[in-house]
């Protein structure tokens, strides 16, 4: 059986991914609940400025949720956008 996979599933796929591996390596480990993507919070992000060696992140603007877990993986790595 052969399964499409859509670009935009993949780019929301590899974020989760980077989500949860630096949720598993935070210290303290954050509450995975609150890690849920929800329309709602995309209003933090209208306004992200990313450094020059993050800015494919920004050019995620067309898919708002693949750009949500990504600047949670990276907040959660300590990297300030």
């Amino acid at each position: 059986m052969r399964v499409k996979f859509r670009r935009e599933e993949m780019k929301i796929a590899a974020a989760k991914a980077a989500l949860l591996m630096n949720a598993l390596r935070a210290t303290p480990p954050p509450a995975f609940a609150a890690l849920r993507y929800d329309a709602t919070k995309l209003s933090t992000l209208t306004d992200v400025k990313f450094e020059p060696v993050f800015s494919a992140i920004g050019r995620l603007k067309a898919i708002p949720e693949a750009m949500w877990f990504w600047t949670e993986a990276m907040r959660l790595r300590g990297t300030h956008t």
